[in-house]
């Protein structure tokens, strides 16, 4: 049976420890993903942000969904200190262990990839470099603030007064961590694992037009499900760097009759057959 792209993507590259990869990192109805947003994962593996905690609730991230009950801004000390680095990837595609790549020819506007497996499974993300991450490493104070708030966060969500998405506890997530571009394309694909599997990919990045990207796959077109690209059309000579590829994120979840315990998620969707939690409170590493 064949899996959705995007569950084979986010599988295939979870390994590389960047964070959950995301098959949407487009900014969706023009507002980009951004530390502090408290969201949930789609069924297609989009991420939708619902309020910023980092922001005031007159800020305008905050003003289409407008912000729970009782909402304070997720500010102390620790958390106000954002580590990034815009160097934090530098080659010019990613690309899951069971594949291999070779870069044909690269030109400003273009590259050109040959890549071959004998995996069942695989994916690849090619970008425009440099990416750059931004994470708050101040994981006592998010715990502390995720037990004091997510309660209003449920019935925000939930309540007959709120959005009435009807999420589980482990549905809403805190994002931490974001690693951003400005052009990106994906390629994800699923086959014989006997047979060897040999492609290749065309991707033009470039801020005066259209992303494009093509994929060949042993001699045949991909299937345009299992291929993204992005951003399209680019309206401005100066892209801005807000294509999210990948996010670091906790989420909730209750072991009754113990507290609440506050959990950082590594990547991957909700039901992938990984492990998913790196971090949870107390902080024991998992």
């Amino acid at each position: 049976m064949t899996s959705c792209p995007w569950n084979i993507y986010a599988e295939q590259l979870f390994p590389l420890g960047y964070g959950h990869p995301l098959w949407y990192p487009e900014p969706v109805g023009g507002r980009e993903i951004l530390i502090g947003d408290v969201g949930w994962f789609r069924t297609n593996g989009q991420f939708t942000p619902l309020f910023n905690v980092k922001s005031s609730r007159e800020d305008p991230v905050n003003q289409q969904n407008g912000v729970p009950r009782g909402f304070t801004v997720f500010d102390s000390p620790g958390s106000r200190t954002v580590f990034t680095n815009p160097n934090a990837i530098m080659q010019r595609s990613l690309c899951s262990r069971t594949v291999q790549t070779r870069e044909v020819e690269a030109e400003l506007s273009a590259g050109s990839f040959a890549f071959q497996t004998t995996a069942d499974c695989g994916a690849l993300v090619l970008l425009e470099p440099p990416a750059e991450s931004a994470d708050i490493e101040s994981k006592r104070h998010i715990v502390n603030y995720m037990r004091r708030h997510f309660d209003s966060w449920l019935d925000f969500v939930n309540g007959q007064e709120g959005m009435g998405l009807g999420l589980e506890e482990q549905d809403n997530v805190f994002v931490s961590g974001t690693m951003k571009t400005t052009h990106w394309g994906f390629a994800a694909f699923q086959g014989n694992g006997s047979e060897r599997k040999e492609g290749r990919i065309i991707a033009q990045f470039t801020p005066y037009a259209t992303a494009s990207l093509s994929v060949s796959l042993a001699n045949a077109s991909m299937p345009r499900s299992h291929y993204r690209y992005g951003p399209h059309p680019a309206q401005e000579v100066s892209v801005p760097r807000n294509q999210c590829l990948f996010i670091h994120y906790y989420k909730m979840r209750r072991r009754r009759p113990l507290p609440k315990f506050a959990m950082r998620a590594a990547a991957g969707p909700h039901d992938l057959g990984i492990p998913m939690l790196r971090w949870r409170w107390p902080l024991t590493k998992m």
